[in-house]
């Protein structure tokens, strides 16, 4: 596969929401925090942006690994970052590599992969089942335009965010990843919403009746035509 077939593969099968968190420290506090926690054995290592999320089953079984192993903490604080968040993170993960050495991650999520009990698809074997839809209504993983919520993320964040709020869903100190699986298809509705793996039952709930009745998306091209689409979604509330 191409670096850009799957760079492309990454966006689409990886838009990451985190609601609900906070952080108004100035980035001198915050790194401050980092050296407190870090000294008093809390290692919270928070990335922010569009994650890896093609099976959400290793993503489980590798932050269970992270912590049981080396006692990390590892989460993703969605596309919303603050000074503060971004100084304690940039603060946590170099003290986590001080630790632990360079390229810690890579090498922790490597020995992970080792241990791993199920055969995990790689993007080639993703790329393989794609191409053999050529000839069906997919729903596609490979695609050249991704479909868009109107607005774009930010939008559907926070669309997301004030729906959540109106059912009185509130964020959940013990909550650990979500994942909502859905198809958007080629005229651009919302279709095939799955929770694929929740522990809340009354959060599942609430995001399958959000995305069953969310507007209507920019649909996805492949190959200039309007397809159907099959996105994974991971949420931390």
């Amino acid at each position: 596969m191409t670096k850009s077939l799957t760079s492309m593969l990454l966006i689409l099968s990886s838009l990451t929401i985190t609601l609900g968190q906070e952080f108004g420290d100035s980035c001198e506090e915050a790194i401050a925090r980092a050296n407190e926690d870090f000294g008093n054995g809390l290692m919270k290592a928070t990335s922010y942006g569009l994650t890896i999320v093609a099976d959400p089953e290793f993503e489980d079984f590798y932050d269970k690994y992270l912590l049981d192993r080396y006692g990390v903490i590892n989460s993703n604080g969605g596309c919303f970052v603050t000074e503060g968040e971004e100084c304690y993170s940039s603060r946590m993960f170099a003290l986590i590599e001080q630790k632990y050495g360079q390229d810690f991650f890579e090498r922790a999520r490597a020995e992970a992969e080792k241990l791993y009990p199920k055969k995990r698809k790689t993007f080639d074997d993703e790329a393989e089942e794609d191409i053999e839809l050529a000839d069906s209504d997919g729903p596609y993983i490979l695609v050249d335009v991704q479909p868009e919520f109107p607005g774009g993320l930010d939008q559907l964040y926070k669309y997301v965010e004030k729906e959540l709020s109106e059912r009185k869903i509130s964020q959940d100190s013990a909550a650990s990843r979500t994942y909502v699986q859905l198809v958007i298809d080629s005229t651009g509705n919302v279709k095939e919403v799955e929770v694929v793996k929740g522990t809340n039952p009354k959060l599942n709930s609430a995001l399958i009746d959000i995305f069953r009745k969310m507007p209507r998306w920019t649909p996805g091209l492949r190959q200039n035509e309007n397809v159907n689409i099959k996105l994974i979604i991971p949420f931390n509330y």
